[in-house]
């Protein structure tokens, strides 16, 4: 499976998600994470926010070539480029767990035992050992998994610590 991103303006991105999409080989999204956020009279939940505002991921069998054969044209008319990321079997093993079907990183449900994040459900099952650091209070575990120069920050709730 090979992962591409291509950057677009906020006016075309349904657009080419859905003619990306009418390819069966393709599965074109917006990345989306749920944080939690106030929503208003004192009450908390999760809200749906866009991980990378502007970027579209798409995840398909077709190599490079065949991706820039296909969409050369498409491409060039909404002035973007296809940008390729070649994961390893572990990167990539990593990137089809976080997100979903629909491309979205759910929350993940854990407690702390001993300092160790041991999540019970969600995207980060498996992938505790990855955790560098848990922040309780805003609800998020950063990884030692960087994307576009960054640490990758997903959600958790931790229901106990001891």
């Amino acid at each position: 499976m090979y992962w591409y991103v291509i950057h677009v303006k906020n006016n075309l991105i349904t657009d080419m998600i859905d003619t990306l999409n009418k390819n069966e080989d393709i599965f074109a999204f917006i990345p989306r994470v749920e944080r939690w956020h106030s929503i208003g009279n004192g009450q908390k939940d999760y809200i749906l926010k866009d991980l990378y505002p502007g970027y579209i991921f798409i995840r398909s069998c077709l190599n490079e070539d065949e991706m820039n054969e296909y969409y050369k044209e498409l491409f060039s008319l909404v002035n973007t480029e296809l940008l390729s990321f070649y994961f390893n079997d572990e990167q990539a093993n990593i990137f089809n767990q976080v997100f979903n079907n629909e491309g979205i990183i759910k929350h993940s449900i854990g407690n702390i035992r001993n300092k160790i994040l041991i999540c019970d459900s969600g995207p980060l099952v498996g992938l505790e050992d990855m955790v560098i650091k848990v922040d309780r209070h805003h609800r998020f575990a950063k990884l030692d998994f960087q994307l576009f120069g960054s640490q990758f920050i997903m959600p958790v709730e931790v229901v106990s610590k001891t």
